[in-house]
């Protein structure tokens, strides 16, 4: 369509009404607000952490150092990659097992991971794929570490000490959205 075609009320008028919500967008996205954001995440991480005092805060490599305070992150890294819980990539990434994580798990019953996503998302896929199926071999690893072989009353035991046996829970657990692709985890794997 022609300038010349248009009668006042058709693509072109539309595009000069776009032209301002286009320049709101570019705006968002320069210097001064992406620092502004990550310092308002950084207060926001930060009062988290005083609400919850026993759990530390671990930065996942990459992008969640950005939003923790250096002064209340632990040192330990965290590496969770979101790719290693892509669809039909799902497993433990041996080359990135995070089992230095456990010592922190058992001291303090847990930790807070902080990372970020691209605007748009709610959760980064690190933390809603990547952290389940961590946590998920993890837990069936202790399982089959404790679990006792059953003894010669035919009684299996609960694994002695360690919480395995079968009590344990090994279940993935995944944010509502990943539930459906993720359901037949447990099973390919």
């Amino acid at each position: 369509m022609n300038k010349s075609d248009d009668d006042g009320d058709g693509a072109c008028q539309q595009l000069t009404a776009e032209a301002p919500l286009s320049h709101i967008r570019k705006e968002s996205l320069d210097v001064y607000n992406r620092v502004h954001s990550i310092a308002e995440d950084v207060l926001f991480i930060t009062a988290t952490s005083r609400v919850y005092p026993d759990l530390p805060i671990l930065p996942n490599l990459r992008c969640g150092a950005w939003y923790v305070d250096p002064q209340i992150a632990r040192t330990e890294p965290a590496y969770f990659k979101s790719t290693d819980g892509h669809f039909n990539n799902w497993g433990f990434n041996l080359r990135r097992p995070n089992l230095h994580l456990l010592s922190i798990v058992t001291e303090h019953n847990g930790f807070i991971i902080v990372d970020s996503t691209r605007a748009g998302k709610r959760i980064p896929d690190a933390l809603s794929k990547t952290v389940p199926i961590w946590c998920a071999v993890i837990n069936r690893a202790i399982k089959t570490a404790f679990s006792k072989p059953p003894d010669a009353h035919g009684d299996s035991g609960s694994g002695g000490g360690g919480g395995g046996g079968r009590g344990w829970d090994t279940a993935l657990y995944t944010p509502p959205r990943r539930r459906e692709r993720t359901r037949a985890f447990p099973d390919r794997r």
